[in-house]
């Protein structure tokens, strides 16, 4: 059976929606996200919901591991509330699989933020990572915290091309940018025409095609922003561009398709790829949000 509580004062005058939920297991990649999460949700006023997955049932737990993971729980909790007394939090602790509880809490949030996880063996990419399988079923943005983003970040850096998840992804960056000022950096990722048939004069256009997606996702932020915006055209693959950008960047926004089939899993996405490889929190948004 589920469990819930709430601290925190005022939580009954925050709108359902203005809700933050982050997931925690007791790993130190986890506490990192509840602290991002907590600092986000004090800074806008809204409310952040922390979903714990009992590793083991109280009633077999002979080991204690339940138990350790929930006073490192009680731990963190407290931690926050020192640090943001009047942010309301609330904690849900559940034994269901963490891949489907966090997908369930966060139907009717704002934002889902997890911490990084090691993705890199051929059990997670069959079965899944917790933040591989957040990115691509959430019904809202997801956060991969990792590296030593600051908060609240003052460089954003947003991968765009031409489709509809990128265009996504620049709404996120500047509506995530306003509350904190950052600076907003549009960065796409341009490779040449390998082909040595291609004169040069189209090796010119292709390059003036790319340039001119840069200005109009500038513009499309100058728009919904105040924050100053610049653009970057750089050669090189989309995930390796994004990769470097991210050692510059407090936060990284990148767009995702979603698919959620055997394809995804077994070769990823230049977005799962980056939230694994980044050198600061990822941000994953897609095309189309869910919403009620």
């Amino acid at each position: 059976m589920d469990t819930q509580f709430t601290t925190g004062a005022g939580l009954d005058a925050v709108k359902p929606r203005d809700r933050i939920v982050v997931g925690f297991d007791g790993s130190p990649n986890s506490a990192a996200a509840v602290d991002w999460a907590a600092g986000e949700a004090a800074l806008r006023g809204w409310s952040v919901r922390i979903v714990t997955c009992s590793a083991v049932p109280a009633i077999v737990d002979f080991y204690g591991v339940g138990a350790s993971q929930l006073r490192s729980l009680s731990e963190v909790v407290a931690t926050i509330r020192e640090r943001h007394p009047h942010l309301a939090v609330q904690q849900t602790v559940t034994h269901l699989d963490p891949r489907d509880a966090l997908i369930d809490e966060a139907a009717d949030a704002d934002l889902l933020v997890v911490g990084a996880s090691d993705s890199g063996t051929t059990k997670a990419r069959l079965l899944g990572s917790v933040p591989r399988t957040a990115a691509r079923r959430s019904s809202c943005p997801v956060v991969v915290v990792r590296g030593e983003g600051r908060h609240p970040p003052r460089r954003i850096v947003v991968g765009v091309d031409s489709s509809s998840a990128a265009a996504a992804a620049v709404d996120w960056a500047c509506d995530h940018a306003d509350p904190h000022g950052a600076e907003l950096v549009v960065v796409h990722a341009w490779e040449p025409p390998g082909d040595a048939g291609h004169s040069q004069r189209a090796r010119d256009l292709a390059r003036a095609d790319a340039q001119c997606l840069v200005d109009l996702a500038v513009s499309r932020c100058r728009e919904r922003t105040a924050c100053v915006v610049v653009g970057a055209l750089i050669e090189g693959s989309a995930a390796e561009v994004l990769i470097d950008a991210s050692r510059d960047a407090d936060l990284l926004a990148v767009g995702s398709r979603g698919r959620s089939g055997f394809k995804t899993m077994l070769f990823g996405s230049v977005a799962l790829f980056v939230a694994e490889h980044a050198t600061c929190p990822v941000a994953i948004s897609h095309p189309q949000i869910n919403r009620p």
